[in-house]
């Protein structure tokens, strides 16, 4: 059983439409979009709590678009390589574009796509920030005549959460997959598992993935995951 708590410090909001797509949708180097990103985080974290966990827009597609791409960013940024990577309005085929300089350049587009978060994430985010605690599990639901959001202490084997996050990561790739993209297209699956840190756990991952059809690079050069709870990001096609 997991329960998660948080604590609030709400002041002025941090999210601004117009300056979020000058600050992301612009070529810049790797260090400087990932330090946007960063301030932009921790203002979320700090200033507007409730956009941060219910991810109204542009927060939500900060959290699961902006953020991991600048992840993925740094990512190829060797010593002796200068990587610079820009964002894409949400019309655009692509969410993202990365620029290598090094001994073996390379550009490509990136297609985010983020797993797992539902309407149930959503009760708990709620019942997170009015009471500052909620389970990880069990059922959850919202009153219809209160509006009240009732959720119940649930135990649960340590891996169904990681069953739970291979379904939507297998469902995300298939989806993504299904559509054509241009060549060197690189996809990134993003995602929040607080419990998914370390090597067992994401052995766990692989052999969970691996029981439901795995992750092939297919239409895509490379796949990668990236876990936003843990800052752990890796390679799986």
């Amino acid at each position: 059983m997991t329960i998660y708590g948080t604590t609030t410090n709400a002041r002025n909001s941090y999210v601004c439409h117009q300056y979020f797509e000058r600050a992301f949708c612009m070529k810049r180097s790797a260090y400087d979009f990932a330090h946007e990103t960063e301030k932009r985080i921790q203002a979320l974290s700090d200033d507007e709590p409730k956009h941060f966990f219910e991810r109204p827009r542009p927060a939500k597609r900060l959290i699961e678009e902006i953020y991991p791409l600048s992840k993925l960013a740094l990512r190829f940024q060797q010593l002796g390589a200068h990587v610079e990577v820009e964002a894409f309005e949400n019309s655009g085929q692509a969410d993202g574009h990365i620029w290598i300089e090094s001994y073996a350049p390379r550009e490509f587009d990136v297609q985010v796509t983020f797993a797992g978060y539902d309407e149930t994430d959503k009760l708990r985010a709620r019942h997170l920030l009015k009471h500052g605690w909620v389970p990880g599990s069990g059922p959850i639901h919202q009153d219809k005549k209160t509006g009240e959001i009732i959720a119940e202490v649930h135990a649960e084997d340590v891996g169904a959460p990681i069953q739970r996050i291979a379904a939507s990561i297998r469902k995300s790739y298939l989806a993504k997959a299904a559509k054509g993209y241009p060549p060197e297209t690189v996809l990134l699956i993003a995602f929040d598992v607080v419990p998914l840190q370390g090597r067992g756990y994401w052995k766990m991952l692989y052999d969970a993935l691996d029981e439901k059809g795995g992750i092939q690079a297919g239409v895509f050069t490379q796949v990668f995951l990236f876990n936003g709870a843990s800052n752990e990001l890796q390679q799986v096609a």
